[in-house]
Order: C-alpha cells, then sequence, then structure tokens
C-alpha cells in the first residue's frame, strides 16, 4: 500500500524539504548524487549523523587521528553536498510520511527485511536457487547485501526446527513456507557473476569495481575463469586495448586475443574534433575519399553512441549523394 517515488517526485520531495529548512541557496543534482552514494552504501541518515559527531567530537584530541576516526572522515569524504546529512535525515522522514519509497529504497528495504525476519528470508532463499549477475563491474554494496541475504553467500541451506513447510510453496503467494522440493533438489544455490573490471563506468552512480574483486572472499568456493577470446575486434584494435588498460591499477590481469589472429587491418587514427558537426565532416571526407578509391560503400561502416548522432551522419552523408543505410 505503500507509493513509489520516480525522479521527478524526489526532486519535488526534496525541494519541499529544502524550502522548509529556509535554505536559500541548494544544489540538487549534487545532493542526489550525495543520496545516490549513500544509499548505493546502505548508509541510513541516522548512521552518518552518529559518524559525524563521533570526528566533530575527536577534533583537537589525542584521538583526532584514529583508525576509527579515519575510518569515518573517509566515509564522510564521499558526501560535498552542503548540510547533507541533515538534509538527507529530513528527506527520508518527509518520504515515510507520505509512505513512500524512492527507487533505492526498494531494494534497500527489501534487503534489511530479509536480514531482520528469518521467516522471510527463508522462504525466499528456499523459492530461487539459481543467480545469474550481469555486469558485475558496476556492482554496489547494497546490491552485494541484497544477493548475499538471497543466497546465504552461497552455502547449503539448513531448514531450522518447526520451520513451515511445503513441497508446493512459492514465496511470492506470502505463506512465507520452506520450499522443501526445491531444496530437496538444490540444497546449495547457484551464483555466476558475468563482467569485466575494466570496463566499469557506473562509479559517479555508487557501484565500486572493488567489490566486484572481493567477491571471492564474500563467497566461498568461487571460481574465476577468464574468457579471453575476443569474437568482435580486430587484432590492432585489441593490441591498443590491452596497452591502454594494462595502465588501470588494482585490475585482474589478462590480455584479450582475437579469434583470428591473422586478420589485418591499417593502424588505428585518432583524431580529436572540436565539436560534432566537424567530427561528421572529417568521416564524410573520410568516406569519400574511400569510395573515391573504388571501395565498396558496405565496407565503410561508422559507429555512434546514441540515435540522433546517427542521423545527423546519415543526413550529411546523404547530403553528400553518398548511399547509407541506417
Amino acid at each position: 500500500n505503500f507509493s513509489i517515488f520516480d525522479e521527478s517526485d524526489s526532486r519535488s520531495l526534496a525541494n519541499d524539504v529544502i524550502e522548509e529548512m529556509g535554505i536559500e541557496s541548494f544544489d540538487i543534482d549534487e545532493f542526489f548524487r550525495d543520496i545516490e552514494t549513500a544509499k548505493a552504501r546502505m548508509l541510513d541518515p541516522a548512521f552518518l549523523a552518529a559518524g559525524k559527531k563521533k570526528v566533530d567530537a575527536a577534533k583537537d584530541t589525542p584521538n583526532a587521528n584514529s583508525a576509527d576516526i579515519n575510518r569515518w572522515k573517509k566515509i564522510l569524504g564521499h558526501f560535498t553536498s552542503e548540510n547533507f546529512i541533515e538534509i538527507y535525515g529530513r528527506y527520508q522522514g518527509a518520504l515515510q510520511e507520505q509512505n513512500a519509497v524512492d527507487f533505492n529504497d526498494l531494494l534497500n528495504r527489501t534487503t534489511r527485511l530479509m536480514q531482520q525476519s528469518e521467516e522471510v528470508r527463508n522462504s525466499w532463499r528456499s523459492s530461487f536457487r539459481h543467480f545469474m549477475v550481469d555486469e558485475v563491474q558496476d556492482i554496489n554494496r547494497a546490491q552485494v547485501a541484497w544477493l548475499t541475504a538471497m543466497t546465504d553467500g552461497g552455502r547449503e541451506f539448513e531448514i531450522p526446527e518447526n520451520a513451515r513447510t511445503s513441497e508446493h510453496s512459492e514465496a511470492a503467494n506470502g505463506g512465507h513456507e520452506i520450499n522443501t522440493y526445491r531444496l530437496r533438489k538444490f540444497p546449495r544455490p547457484t551464483i555466476a557473476f558475468v563482467g569485466d573490471d575494466d570496463q566499469s563506468i557506473y562509479a559517479f552512480r555508487g557501484s565500486e569495481v572493488e567489490v566486484m574483486r572481493g567477491l571471492e572472499q564474500r563467497f566461498p568456493g568461487l571460481e574465476k575463469r577468464f574468457l579471453k577470446t575476443s569474437y568482435r575486434c580486430q587484432p590492432a584494435i585489441l593490441a591498443a586495448s590491452n596497452g591502454l588498460v594494462a595502465n588501470n591499477q588494482n585490475r585482474y590481469g589478462k590480455d584479450l586475443v582475437p579469434t583470428d589472429a591473422a586478420q589485418h587491418m591499417g593502424p588505428i587514427r585518432m583524431f580529436h574534433a572540436k565539436n560534432p558537426d566537424d567530427e561528421i565532416v572529417r568521416i564524410r571526407t573520410e568516406a569519400e575519399a574511400y569510395m573515391a578509391d573504388g571501395g565498396n560503400p558496405s565496407e565503410f561502416a561508422v559507429l555512434t553512441r546514441t540515435r540522433d548522432l546517427a542521423k545527423a551522419v546519415a543526413k550529411s552523408f546523404r547530403a553528400a549523394g553518398l548511399p547509407v543505410v541506417e
């Protein structure tokens, strides 16, 4: 019976909180970046407030640089928006008053429910026995906490004494019975993680590639396998990529290899365009030169990140009389 606030609802609520507090100048984008980080780490306002109180109390004392205080300083250093902890607390209180959650709360409150209720936890655990986590390089601590609650770290399920059990129960039915049929077939859950630590891009949303590297400690018996063969890249592109990512620190040591090392293409060339229009003109000029030399139009490809860019390239090509297939 609760409401789920989307981004627009959440921002509107935050603005109401700011207005009530009488704050005139406020960077709402920075505030929501901090909230994303806090909830990705399952750090609630009361926990952060307690840490800040500890750090403030330790100022100008012999304890100011103790391991505990330095750990708190590191945690609090993730949050840069002004009065973040107080506003975060009031924002969460306003959500509660309206019987609402935002998207990040959905995951965190589900996780806390399973951590706190053995009956609920065992019901869901016994219903789901197989997990595949994709793009694991962009996982965050909240997601790992949820997965750990759902799988007990991949350990074998032991049915507690006097627990309610059934051969046909499903957790979604709300009866919170343990599914003995599923457990008999799969006493230990299976978990597969798929990802590449060199491709982590969502740190600004609270993900931490270090969490991926710590999975072996969280899930005992985890086997690590490198799938090194690339079926999509030419050898020259892979050589450049391997050379670039080799500079990353604290990475799994691995080099990708092409499926056909005999393939050959010219060297990779890079140029820095002033703006998108300049880039498109440069690409079009290259296409015209390629086709003037007798090149097959179907062998010339332009890869773009967005649909709008693809349409802009196609429009420029057509204006120059070049054949285009989008």
